[in-house]
């Protein structure tokens, strides 16, 4: 099984909703066994800042899907969810991204791995920072950590909160 690592967020409608419902998804498919979750974290818009502000998280998952199989999953929850773009880089209800795939490195016209904007984001490393801090970019060759400690942004990433629990009690 290989080690991907997914970027959720969510900006539109129920955003807390929007992104529990993403994981569950991920949880239903017998190819896939989440490994952990990271917090939720509330993020400002970074390209495109007249929007609301995004509910972010990482999740690292166990899995037997190709990378374009599990992109191809991801754009079905996306669906599922209801994912409309107004405007590149608007808001959007939801956003699954595959950040990593293992070691992989895969650039063509569907996917690109790891995700190209990783050490430009703190949306992204901070979530990253708390379920893979010494995960390897294959191409930068840094850690999570060190891309997260030398970023450089004027944007914020403000709080968190822990991400609630998936399964039934008893």
């Amino acid at each position: 099984m290989k080690t991907a690592l997914l970027s959720i967020g969510s900006n539109k409608g129920k955003r807390l909703d929007n992104i529990r419902r993403s994981v569950q998804l991920l949880i239903r498919l017998k190819s896939i066994k989440v490994e952990s979750i990271s917090s939720i974290y509330r993020s400002d818009p970074v390209d495109d800042a007249d929007q609301p502000f995004f509910y972010n998280i990482a999740v690292s998952l166990k899995t037997r899907l190709s990378p374009h199989e599990l992109f191809q999953y991801m754009v079905h929850i996306e669906k599922v969810i209801g994912k409309e773009k107004e405007r590149e880089k608007g808001p959007r209800r939801i956003d699954l991204d595959v950040l990593f795939y293992d070691d992989v490195v895969l650039k063509d016209d569907i996917l690109t791995i790891p995700h190209p904007s990783i050490e430009k984001r703190l949306f992204v490393l901070k979530p990253l920072m708390e379920i893979a801090p010494f995960t390897k970019h294959p191409v930068l060759r840094k850690s999570v950590r060190d891309l997260y400690f030398n970023m450089k942004t004027d944007k914020q990433v403000k709080y968190r909160m822990p991400f609630p629990c998936l399964t039934k009690r008893k």
